[in-house]
């Protein structure tokens, strides 16, 4: 069992070194009053929380450094979409303050998923699928061209 141990912290470490490391974590987000989600439970953790079921598909996490010029211009780029007839839902991540508003991630997560950069927005099947990721602004084009 150790050997096993050892070998997986061998290869979390190179990959780390060689800069291949990414996030994958199952982001967990809350909403505003504080009901825990998790995006590979997305579903079942809506109709737990609200007690109905919602035909959720997707999830777009916009994560950002702080809620500076490019957050916010990202944000009013996603305005215009239908979230509720697209079967989204929005989660914004600060890395350097607690943000309570919508759904929304902890401090720690949004670090996690930004991994040192200033800017990503991520999609996400409901089943937790990485769909894309990008570290520039995205139009609502962009998240429609990468549903599945």
């Amino acid at each position: 069992m150790r050997s096993i141990i050892k070998l997986a912290l061998a290869i979390a470490l190179n990959a780390s070194i060689l800069g291949c490391a990414t996030y994958y974590q199952p982001v967990r987000f809350y909403d505003a009053s504080s009901c825990e989600y998790r995006i590979t439970s997305l579903r079942q953790d809506i109709h737990t929380c609200y007690g109905e079921a919602f035909p959720i598909e997707y999830a777009v996490l916009v994560a950002a450094q702080s809620d500076g010029q490019i957050f916010r211009e990202q944000l009013k780029t996603l305005a215009g979409f239908d979230w509720e007839n697209e079967r989204a839902i929005l989660i914004t991540a600060l890395a350097d303050k607690a943000n309570n508003d919508g759904y929304h991630t902890d401090v720690k997560t949004a670090q996690d998923v930004l991994a040192g950069r200033p800017f990503m927005i991520q999609l996400y099947s409901h089943e937790g699928d990485l769909l894309a990721e990008s570290s520039e602004l995205v139009d609502l084009h962009w998240i429609q061209s990468h549903q599945r």
